[in-house]
């Protein structure tokens, strides 16, 4: 996930298939199936649907063989994902949403899975519900330290972003902040790029890039 942040999307494949390798050595189901969905991440964040479906459909065969209820809904949720980025929006949506509640009683994946839910309602024309989950994710970020200047990098509104990006906001409000944490990183990155594309009118991208 590390790599994938940083964009070094070749290191971050290689780094998930030797993880997936190792736990299918190891013979530990729970191992494998954080392997699995992990990598299904990963790929995602790389922009690579196929590779992405693909893991997120091994961890829910994998979770629903040994009940593992965590990793199911993870992987549920991703393959929702990829079936909103294929161009079949409406019924990726309904399955993503159909686990959003469990997925993102996961904290440390939260902001991630959040912004993901908004891609595919805005993809899926249902732009209003985007920018509220925009909302949403932004009370779930924690409040990041003061800067060097001490004001205050606490991100703003989802709306107020849409409106930061289209000129009408200060340049210094132009992201949000946060602690680096890598994982929340994703959210807040997935959610910057969104904003964006909103406000240009443009189709959301599948994808970190």
């Amino acid at each position: 996930l590390g790599f994938g942040v940083a964009g070094a999307i070749e290191q971050a494949g290689e780094s998930a298939a030797q993880a997936v390798k190792l736990a299918e050595l190891l013979e530990h189901p729970p191992s494998l199936a954080h392997a699995l969905s992990d990598a299904a991440i990963t790929w995602q964040i790389a922009g690579d649907r196929a590779a992405s479906d693909d893991m997120a459909r091994r961890t829910v065969e994998l979770a629903d063989k040994y009940s593992l209820v965590h990793h199911r809904v993870i992987g549920r949720f991703l393959s929702g994902w990829t079936q909103a980025a294929a161009a079949n929006a409406p019924a990726g949506l309904t399955l993503m949403e159909s686990v959003f509640a469990h997925v993102s009683a996961i904290a440390a994946l939260r902001l991630y899975f959040t912004a993901l839910l908004a891609e595919a309602s805005a993809w899926a024309g249902r732009v209003e519900a985007a920018l509220a989950l925009l909302d949403q994710a932004v009370a779930l970020t924690p409040r990041a330290p003061r800067g060097e200047s001490g004001r205050d990098l606490a991100p703003t509104h989802g709306r107020d972003l849409v409106a930061v990006q289209s000129g009408q906001h200060a340049p210094g409000l132009l992201r949000f902040h946060e602690p680096l944490v890598n994982v929340p990183r994703i959210g807040q990155r997935l959610l910057d790029r969104l904003a964006g594309d909103l406000v240009k009118h443009e189709p959301p991208r599948g994808y970190l890039g």
